[in-house]
């Protein structure tokens, strides 16, 4: 969707010439009246709005005798729709960059992360991981692994996506906010989710912009210059000069930004794990980590 696509329709809903569930198909209403009619009364585009429209979901909800729950959550990604039902639980949530919906399938086919549903343009749609965050201190610790196995599993997650040349770039256990992205299920295995900041070396040191913002957008010497309010000319021209240094850069000191993230969680994780826990996941990480 064009900007002034997406601005037409906001205007279109907050002046309530179109109800909210309707946005994304307000165009209708001057094309194909008659179907537009319909959408408004429609049960089923009340309840799940476009997102009943998404191919795996639209399976759950107009194919099946179900009527799967719908909630919503969402940060800087923006609105995340999450559809669970007994027959299978599922995620939609808008692309962050454009290799993400790659990336996430490859990860999803390596089974470090969730698996990906076809989708539609823009978005991803992939199941929805159960489980409980490994930072998440009300967890019951009965069914929690032991430090050392934690960390296996995650050293075993990222040697397959590093000989896989993908760097997860966002290997949070844990942050400031409490946000993590380990996830682990009643049996102990563990899922890696959110690929948007992930990067693919298959054409490296040719990064594109994109990709280098990804890359950059987390160092200290970004966060400096984005203190100082820069226009976005200013910002491309800092992203085109940092991505001509990529020739400079080796691939293995891409890979252990996800080891830096890692030891940087695990830091903050005060609450959950002692001293020695913390010791015994490094040890079980360095264990299984291969490169």
């Amino acid at each position: 969707m064009s900007e002034s696509d997406a601005n037409a329709m906001n205007l279109k809903v907050s002046t309530g010439a179109c109800p909210s569930h309707l946005g994304p198909f307000h165009k209708l209403n001057d094309s194909h009246p008659d179907l537009y009619r319909k959408l408004v009364i429609d049960a089923f585009v009340v309840k799940y709005g476009v997102y009943g429209f998404f191919p795996k979901a639209y399976d759950l909800i107009y194919l099946s005798d179900e009527s799967p729950n719908i909630t919503f959550s969402g940060r800087t990604r923006g609105r995340v729709a999450i559809l669970t039902s007994s027959s299978y639980n599922m995620v939609i949530k808008p692309l962050q960059n454009s290799k993400e919906a790659e990336i996430a399938t490859r990860a999803g086919k390596l089974e470090v992360g969730p698996n990906q549903f076809d989708s539609l343009p823009g978005f991803l749609s992939e199941e929805y991981v159960s489980g409980k965050f490994i930072n998440d201190n009300s967890a019951n610790h009965d069914i929690m692994p032991q430090p050392v196995d934690i960390g296996i599993k995650v050293g075993s997650a990222l040697t397959k996506l590093h000989e896989n040349q993908i760097c997860y770039n966002d290997t949070t256990l844990s942050d400031p906010e409490k946000r993590s992205h380990l996830i682990i299920n009643q049996a102990g295995n563990i899922k890696l989710i959110d690929f948007g900041l992930s990067l693919s070396l298959n054409e490296y040191p040719n990064f594109s912009i994109e990709e280098t913002f990804n890359y950059v957008r987390t160092m200290p010497i970004y966060r400096l210059f984005s203190a100082m309010n820069p226009t976005r000319e200013d910002v491309h021209s800092f992203l085109k000069s940092y991505q001509r240094t990529f020739k400079e850069i080796s691939p293995d000191t891409i890979y252990d930004r996800d080891i830096q993230f890692l030891t940087e969680g695990l830091q903050l994780m005060g609450d959950v794990l002692t001293e020695p826990d913390k010791t015994d996941f490094m040890k079980g990480f360095y264990e299984a980590y291969k490169r």
